[in-house]
């Protein structure tokens, strides 16, 4: 997970392979393999599970 001066304001639970825009603000539950972003954070794209 990638975090920049994001706020985490209601001990949301994060998946793996998850990547969270600078500023965002996560209220609720971010699935496995997405970028979410925005103020609330919202899942934008579903990301390819091919990391290693």
């Amino acid at each position: 997970m990638v975090r920049c001066k994001c706020d985490n304001s209601s001990r949301s639970d994060h998946g793996n392979n998850v990547v969270v825009g600078a500023g965002a603000v996560v209220s609720k539950d971010i699935p496995n393999n997405s970028l979410a972003l925005g103020v609330p954070a919202r899942v934008v794209k579903k990301l390819e599970n091919d990391i290693d």
